[in-house]
C-alpha cells in the first residue's frame, strides 16, 4: 500500500515539475514574441509599422491615429477583460492605472483569413514603449484579438 502511494506521490510531483516547466516555457516564448517585435523606443511611425509586423499585423502607414487616452485608476469589467487579453501577450496594464498613454490606430493589411471585415490595429504606447495592444473590427458583430498574431483569445 505505501508503495502505491509513493508511486503516485512521485507522479504528482512530475506533473507539478513539468507544468511548472510548461509556464516557464510560454514565458520564455511570450518574452522572445515582445523583444522581436522591438516594443522599445517608438518614437516614429515607421518603428511602430516596424513593431507590428513583429507581432505579425502588416498594417497601413499611412492610416495612423492617434489619441490620448487615460487608463483608469480602477479597472471595471471592461478594462479587466481588455487586460486579460493584453496578459496573453506578456503586457500587463496594471501598472500603468491612472496614466494617460497614446493609442496608435493603423488600418490591418492582412486580415486574419475567410475575413471580409475592416480590421484596426491599436498599439498602446507609455514613454516611447508599447504597454498593450490588440486587433479589433468595428462592425456590428465584431470582435477583438490579441495583437500577437495566432494568440486566440
Amino acid at each position: 500500500m505505501k508503495s502505491v502511494l509513493k508511486g503516485e506521490k512521485n507522479r504528482i510531483l512530475l506533473l507539478v515539475f513539468l507544468t511548472l516547466l510548461f509556464i516557464l516555457w510560454a514565458r520564455v516564448i511570450v518574452f522572445e514574441i515582445r523583444q522581436g517585435a522591438k516594443t522599445q523606443n517608438l518614437d516614429t511611425v515607421l518603428k511602430r509599422t516596424a513593431c507590428a509586423k513583429g507581432f505579425g499585423w502588416e498594417v497601413d502607414p499611412g492610416s495612423e491615429k492617434s489619441e490620448k487616452i487615460r487608463i483608469p485608476e480602477k479597472f471595471g469589467d471592461v478594462y479587466k477583460n481588455y487586460n486579460t487579453l493584453q496578459k496573453k501577450c506578456g503586457f500587463d496594464l496594471s501598472p500603468y492605472r491612472g496614466k494617460t498613454v497614446i493609442k496608435y490606430t493603423y488600418i490591418v493589411l492582412n486580415p486574419p483569413e475567410n475575413s471580409k471585415d475592416m480590421f484596426y490595429l491599436n498599439i498602446l504606447i507609455y514613454d516611447n514603449e508599447m504597454i498593450g495592444g490588440d486587433v479589433q473590427t468595428v462592425a456590428l458583430d465584431g470582435f477583438m484579438l490579441p495583437v500577437v498574431r495566432g494568440n486566440d483569445a
